[in-house]
C-alpha cells in the first residue's frame, strides 16, 4: 500500500493526528512507512509537536542515570555503562537538553600532577615548533637532504642540539630534513621498522 495514492481518509487522519501524535502515533492508524508519513506531512507543511522517537524504550533508570552522569563523564562513558549505541545516547541527551562540560580537565582531573609538563614537551608540542618543522621541510622540498627520499617518514633534525642550544631550537637554519633511516644513522640508533 506504500506506493499507492493517499486516500482522503488517510489525508484527514494525517492532518488531524500528525501534529499531536507524531509519526509513531499515526502509523497505527495509517498503514504507511514512517518515511512515507514524514514525506507527506512535509509536503502538506504539517508540523509535529511530538518528535520522532528514533530510540525508544528508555526505562526510567536509564534516563535518571543519563541525567546524573552525562554532564560529568560524557557520551562515550555513558554508552559503555548503559550498553546503548552512541547515536541513541546522543539523541536522548539532546532530547533531555543535557550538555557535556568536560569538568575533569586540568586540575580537576584525578591524574593531575601539578602541571609538570617539561619545557621539552611544551616546545615540541607548540604551534611554533610545528611551524619550524614545516618551514624546514618546505625549504628542503619535503625530501631527505642525505639520500633524497621524498615524502612520508621525514624528520626535521636540529643541526645544533635541541637540548644544548635553546636559542636555536626554532631557527630554520638550524634544521635539516632527514628520512627515518638517515636520522637514525646520524644518531647511531637502530632503525625500528614499524
Amino acid at each position: 500500500m506504500n506506493n499507492t495514492k493517499w486516500t482522503k481518509h488517510e489525508l484527514g487522519l494525517l492532518s488531524v493526528w500528525y501534529p499531536t501524535k507524531g509519526v509513531r502515533g499515526i502509523q497505527g492508524l495509517i498503514k504507511r512507512t514512517s518515511g512515507a508519513i514524514r514525506c507527506k506531512a512535509n509536503r502538506l507543511r504539517l508540523s509535529c509537536d511530538k518528535p520522532l522517537n528514533q530510540y525508544p524504550n528508555w526505562n526510567t533508570d536509564e534516563v535518571e542515570f543519563l541525567q546524573k552522569w552525562y554532564k560529568a563523564f560524557g557520551p562515550d562513558w555513558c554508552v559503555k555503562k548503559l550498553s546503548r549505541s552512541k547515536p541513541s545516547v546522543l539523541h536522548k541527551a539532546q532530547v533531555l537538553n543535557l550538555k557535556y562540560d568536560r569538568p575533569y580537565d586540568g586540575e580537576s582531573n584525578g591524574n593531575w600532577q601539578g602541571g609538570i609538563t617539561t619545557e621539552y614537551q611544551k616546545v615540541r608540542n607548540s604551534e611554533e615548533y610545528n611551524q619550524w618543522r614545516l618551514q624546514v621541510f618546505n625549504r628542503d622540498g619535503f625530501k631527505c637532504v642525505s639520500c633524497g627520499k621524498p615524502g612520508k617518514g621525514i624528520h626535521a633534525h636540529h643541526i645544533k642540539s635541541f637540548s644544548k642550544y635553546a636559542k636555536l631550537r626554532l631557527d630554520v637554519d638550524n634544521g635539516i630534513t632527514l628520512c627515518k633511516k638517515c636520522h637514525s644513522e646520524l644518531h647511531d640508533m637502530p632503525v625500528l621498522l614499524c
